[in-house]
């Protein structure tokens, strides 16, 4: 296994890290509360979940297509996550050869601080002339939040498949699963609030762009479960269509949607 000292090529805007933890922390505060003599639980309704699940996955806060497109950049050579350079070829890397890296990032603002350590490892796949065809890669990472009131602790892992590296091809291919898990406590009106929560996407032939890195089509579909301390659980699971332009959309299986771009 080689390790590789590959500049951090997430989170260009260093407020990203923060603004992406702190939404999903501050979208589980809005949760009602149960009106029962149970103070110490929450609601999630299916508006709060979707919320989380965008918030999850767009781009502009760290999410599950952040890092893909971190993946692709990985591959690609590349130091930064918008790229306007021709494609760079990643014959650097040798074929079969498991490699590896890691990252550390900590960020703080007046009321939020903000700590993430994650690891990517991949392997590049050749033919019989020791060209690049597709690529695996594997993510795994942790984050805390503290604040005002509140406290989180997520973790992200995800595995990755690309193909498409070809030079004669314009798009990556990408199929994909992403598993992210979050503790949250919070205090509001007085009382005190611990709930869990596991985001489970699933993508399959995500076309991505080489020239610039923008997402043509695809589709993932999600789930969400939330959990209170009481134990009362909520499931719920819907389906992202991408329309391009940085644009989607999520359905939920309840027909209800909601937008999202970037």
């Amino acid at each position: 296994m080689k390790k590789m000292n590959i500049k951090r090529v997430l989170f260009k805007n260093n407020k990203t890290l923060l603004v992406g933890f702190a939404a999903m922390t501050l979208i589980f505060t809005s949760c009602s509360s149960d009106d029962s003599e149970d103070q110490t639980s929450m609601e999630i309704t299916e508006e709060t979940a979707a919320n989380a699940i965008l918030t999850a996955v767009s781009p502009e806060s760290g999410g599950a297509l952040a890092f893909t497109m971190e993946g692709v950049a990985i591959l690609e050579g590349e130091s930064t996550a918008n790229k306007t350079t021709p494609l760079a070829k990643v014959g650097a890397y040798e074929c079969g050869q498991e490699y590896n890296t890691s990252y550390s990032v900590s960020e703080e603002s007046e009321d939020f601080s903000v700590t993430m350590d994650y690891a990517w490892t991949w392997m590049v796949s050749c033919d019989e002339m020791s060209m690049p065809l597709s690529a695996w890669l594997s993510l795994a990472g942790t984050g805390v939040i503290t604040g005002p009131n509140m406290a989180a602790n997520t973790t992200h892992e995800a595995t990755m498949s690309i193909s498409g590296l070809e030079e004669s091809s314009d798009m990556y291919t990408i199929s994909s699963e992403h598993l992210i898990e979050g503790v949250y406590e919070v205090v509001a009106e007085g009382n005190e609030y611990r709930f869990t929560t596991s985001i489970n996407f699933i993508t399959e032939e995500l076309m991505v762009l080489k020239a610039d890195r923008t997402v043509s089509s695809g589709s993932l579909t999600v789930s969400f479960v939330g959990k209170a301390s009481n134990g009362t659980s909520y499931n719920f699971s819907g389906t992202i269509e991408f329309h391009g332009n940085q644009t989607g959309t999520l359905t939920m299986e309840s027909g209800n949607t909601y937008q999202l771009s970037w």
